[in-house]
């Protein structure tokens, strides 16, 4: 893994890669937050570009920059080192593609984790100040903040990686365990970043209340209001 100060990357490449995947470069961002008093809290995206998306570099700039919003959507810090770190992984896909051990037949993944510090929590308010507000006021904040917000992020179900089903892939499964029928050729199959894979629709519909994948313990950012 190679390491450009708070930016840490590497990737693999697949010189003999199925033909849904040949031209393909996948890309997993990860944001990691830290602070001394607190356990490291990280959130993933991932995302497919063409090779040809990279070589035009329009079409990689419009994806680094969806990168900056799904970052800043998930409360991220929105200070100027995590717009130099998204840039820094603009300049790697920009160098990978050039390099001679890349071709465009090929089929490339990479992984990125950006670490970025966050600052403290704010402390909670005094005794003295929750006796000063309202009762009625504290009655519906408390019930507000009962109410768990569990729909995903719209911005990350739609940086979520798709395929066209073909049977001959060698896919991890053959089936979507929501609706528990069998893909069919041609039907959008939706990946997550752990590697389970379901039925477009079917996952779609499923994040609409609900950000964690149906098979393991894997969260996407929740939809903030």
């Amino acid at each position: 893994m190679k390491s450009r100060g708070d930016l840490y990357f590497r990737h693999e490449i697949d010189r003999n890669p199925s033909a849904s995947d040949a031209g393909t470069i996948k890309a997993c961002a990860t944001m990691v937050t830290w602070h001394e008093d607190t356990e490291d809290s990280e959130t993933t995206f991932s995302f497919t570009l063409s090779a040809e998306d990279v070589i035009e570099r329009q079409g990689l700039a419009n994806k680094i920059q969806e990168l900056d919003e799904l970052f800043m959507e998930a409360a991220f810090p929105q200070e100027d080192n995590l717009l130099l770190l998204t840039e820094e992984a603009y300049h790697c896909f920009i160098e990978l593609i050039s390099s001679r051990d890349y071709s465009r037949d090929c089929a490339m993944s990479l992984w990125f984790t950006f670490r970025v510090w966050r600052p403290p929590p704010p402390l909670p308010p005094s005794v003295d100040e929750f006796e000063d507000d309202d009762d009625d006021d504290d009655d519906d904040e408390a019930t507000n903040s009962n109410i768990p917000i569990r729909a995903a992020s719209k911005l990350a179900v739609k940086s979520l990686t798709k395929k066209i089903y073909n049977k001959g892939d060698s896919l991890a499964i053959d089936s979507c365990t929501i609706c528990l029928e069998e893909f069919k050729n041609g039907v959008n199959v939706v990946e997550l970043p752990c590697g389970h894979e379901f039925d477009d629709a079917c996952i779609a519909h499923w994040f609409e209340t609900d950000h964690i994948c149906p098979l393991c313990r894997f969260e996407l950012t929740r939809e903030h209001h």
